[in-house]
C-alpha cells in the first residue's frame, strides 16, 4: 500500500517537532498549540553550579543535591514528552486512519506506531545526554569543591 500523502505530512510534523516544537504542534492540526514541555537540553545549563558552593562547608553535598535536582528536572520533563507523544500520536493517528478499512486501517495503524516508537527512542535519548550532562556538572563541582 502506498502511503497516503497526509501520514507524509504528518511524519514531517513529527520531525519538525523534535526540531522546532513549537511550530510544528501549533500546525500539525491537534489539540496542542504551544510547547508544553521543557526541553531536556536547556535543564542542565540552569544548573551550571561548578563554583557556586566553593567554600561553603557543605559544598559536596550541595554538588550532590543540585545533581538530584538537576536529573529530576531532566525526568520530568522527559516523561512530559512521552506523554505528549502518547497523545499527539493518538490524535493525528486517529484523523489520519479515520477513513481507511481492512487492511488500510492496519497499515495506517502500523505506520503511526512505527512512529511513535521512534520517536520515544529519540526522547529517551535525549534524556540520556541529559542526565550526563548533569552528572558532568557534579562532577566538575566536587572536583572544584575538593580544591582541584
Amino acid at each position: 500500500m502506498k502511503r497516503p500523502d497526509s501520514l507524509a505530512v504528518a511524519c514531517l510534523a513529527i520531525l519538525a517537532a523534535l526540531l522546532w516544537p513549537g511550530i510544528a504542534r501549533s500546525a500539525s492540526g491537534t489539540l496542542y498549540f504551544k510547547q508544553i514541555c521543557a526541553e531536556m537540553s536547556d535543564i542542565p545549563p540552569l544548573y551550571g553550579f561548578e563554583t557556586s558552593f566553593v567554600g561553603s562547608p557543605n559544598c559536596l553535598n550541595l554538588c550532590k543535591q543540585a545533581t538530584v535536582t538537576c536529573e529530576r528536572n531532566v525526568k520530568d520533563a522527559a516523561s512530559c514528552q512521552i506523554a505528549f507523544s502518547n497523545d499527539w500520536i493518538s490524535f493525528d493517528s486517529a484523523v489520519d486512519c479515520a477513513d481507511s478499512t481492512g487492511r488500510d486501517l492496519s497499515d495506517c495503524k502500523k505506520s503511526w506506531a512505527t512512529d511513535k516508537k521512534n520517536w520515544q527512542a529519540q526522547i529517551k535519548q535525549a534524556r540520556g545526554f541529559a542526565l550526563f550532562a548533569c552528572t558532568q556538572h557534579q562532577q566538575v563541582c566536587q572536583l572544584r569543591c575538593t580544591g582541584q
